[in-house]
């Protein structure tokens, strides 16, 4: 996702980074708290007895994608409302010629 800031933003990359944060996110930090939940109800059963807990990988997985899943229906739900689009910034006024100025603008992307 670093590599689509870098690029002049369109339409359909505005939309694109979102969606890409939103799901990076929950990829990179899910299998985080599912290990930490696994080591937790590991220990809990330790203190109600003799009980052991296996919590197998593939459960996890399904925990993941559920959470992977709510992300892309809450995107989609928000993506059909409104799609995000690009406003022009002036950021400065350049003088060229005494007889020219140069306007800079910039793009960025905003919901409507």
């Amino acid at each position: 996702t670093v590599i689509l800031y870098g690029q002049t933003p369109t339409a359909f990359l505005c939309n694109l980074r979102e969606w890409l944060f939103c799901i990076c996110f929950t990829l990179i930090f899910m299998p985080l708290f599912m290990k930490t939940y696994r080591v937790s109800s590991i220990f809990q059963s330790g203190l109600n007895g003799l009980e052991v807990t296996n919590i197998k990988d593939g459960k996890l997985i399904l925990y993941i994608m559920g959470c992977l899943l709510i992300d892309l229906l809450i995107l989609g739900i928000f993506s059909l409302i409104e799609l995000k689009g690009i406003i022009y910034i002036d950021d400065s006024i350049e003088e060229i010629h005494p007889l020219m100025d140069c306007i800079k603008m910039h793009a960025v992307c905003s919901r409507s």
